[in-house]
């Protein structure tokens, strides 16, 4: 998994919506600094977070990860991945 690469497609979308690093990360519910670090390549985002950051962005993880747009993430689609992961947590 790239991370540059990752971080180039947050940014690339960010900018494609006209929204700054302060308004994504107030969206997604992390701090400006995160968003910086995940758009240089220096950090991942936990899975939670990534998933927020595809609501904000309206991409999928397929292409946030991939670089595929085949697949947007819609509201419905996000929250079953959402409901998902506190599913999985629950029981590990």
């Amino acid at each position: 998994m790239d991370y540059k690469e990752i971080g180039r497609r947050v940014r690339q979308r960010r900018l494609e919506l006209g929204l700054t690093q302060e308004e994504t990360a107030e969206k997604a519910g992390v701090s400006m600094s995160y968003v910086g670090q995940i758009e240089r390549g220096e950090k991942l985002a936990a899975l939670e977070t990534t998933v927020r950051l595809c609501e904000v962005l309206g991409v999928g993880l397929d292409w946030l990860v991939y670089g595929k747009r085949e697949t947007r993430c819609d509201r419905t689609r996000c929250a079953m991945i959402r409901d998902l992961m506190k599913l999985i947590e629950a029981y590990t």
